[in-house]
Parts: structure tokens; sequence; C-alpha cells
């Protein structure tokens, strides 16, 4: 999902739906930004894995769990 220097990721609409389809995302310990947008994303826990990152820019509109967190 991502090499060990990548500072920036864009996984923008491919349908993810879970943490499990995230996971790796948890290795990629060098990301600043991270597009996420327009994917299935519900699960709180993906969000929580996600945060774990340190990330200056995080986009995840257009995922349903966007609406269960406000």
């Amino acid at each position: 999902m991502c090499d060990s220097d990548s500072t920036a990721n864009v996984i923008a609409g491919n349908k993810l739906e879970s943490l499990g389809d995230i996971q790796q995302l948890q290795h990629c310990q060098s990301l600043v930004t991270l597009d996420l947008s327009s994917n299935r994303l519900s699960q709180e826990d993906a969000v929580h894995l996600i945060m774990t990152l340190p990330l200056s820019l995080l986009k995840l509109n257009g995922n349903p769990v966007v609406s269960h967190m406000r």
C-alpha cells in the first residue's frame, strides 16, 4: 500500500470498506498526506488506525464513517 519512504499516498475511489482493507497503512509511518476520499469506509476502527499516523493532511470525504463520527 506504501513504500517505507513514501510521504504521500492517494487511495481515493477504490471501494475500501473495512479496517482490514487499510490495515497495512500502520506500517507507513513516514506518510504526511493521505487521501482516502470516495471510498466506502464505515468502521470507526479504521479512523482510529489512521489517527496513529503522523499525518498533516487527511482526506476522508465521501466515506460513510465521516457522517457517523460528526
